[in-house]
């Protein structure tokens, strides 16, 4: 399925979004859950969904560095379990 020019520009702007606060402060996961928690329950699904392919694509990263080495190591391991215990599809409802 094609992604609109639109669409696109929209992700890469929230993640830009994101990645700034991230780098403002490491310790808003707690924030972050907390407005999932707050958005509408298909929304929440569709942000799982799309968080599994974020694993699925990381862990098969060709380069990695120090820096990112344990995430995608990690990435690797969730995406085997999720394989293995055949887990990682979620029903659009």
């Amino acid at each position: 399925m094609e992604v609109r020019e639109e669409v696109k520009e929209e992700i890469r702007i929230g993640v830009t979004h994101i990645f700034r606060a991230l780098n403002i402060s490491q310790t808003c996961a707690e924030e972050f859950c907390k407005h999932i928690e707050y958005m509408h329950n298909t929304l929440q699904q569709n942000f799982w969904r799309m968080m599994v392919k974020v694993i699925k694509k990381y862990s098969s990263m060709k380069y990695c560095d120090a820096r990112n080495k344990a995430s995608v190591e990690l990435c690797k391991k969730l995406k085997d379990f999720m394989e293995e215990n055949e887990l990682g599809h979620m029903p659009i409802i």
